[in-house]
């Protein structure tokens, strides 16, 4: 899921129920500036970095064995 509309309590909610590997930070510019949800360095790197990159990151043939 990506964060891009959705406060703070929206995405504390969703990082409770999906858990935070299921999120993604994302933006509606120029729309709906996409805030960073004050949630904390943990969740700041998951959203913007370690989800993204593991979304987008081509799968090796040796991340399969």
């Amino acid at each position: 899921m990506d964060t891009s509309s959705y406060g703070a309590r929206a995405v504390d909610a969703m990082v409770r129920e999906l858990g935070v590997d299921a999120l993604v930070h994302g933006s509606d510019l120029p729309v709906i500036d996409g805030a960073e949800p004050a949630l904390g360095e943990a969740v700041r790197v998951a959203l913007r970095e370690r989800n993204p990159a593991r979304l987008l990151l081509p799968v090796t043939q040796e991340a399969l064995a």
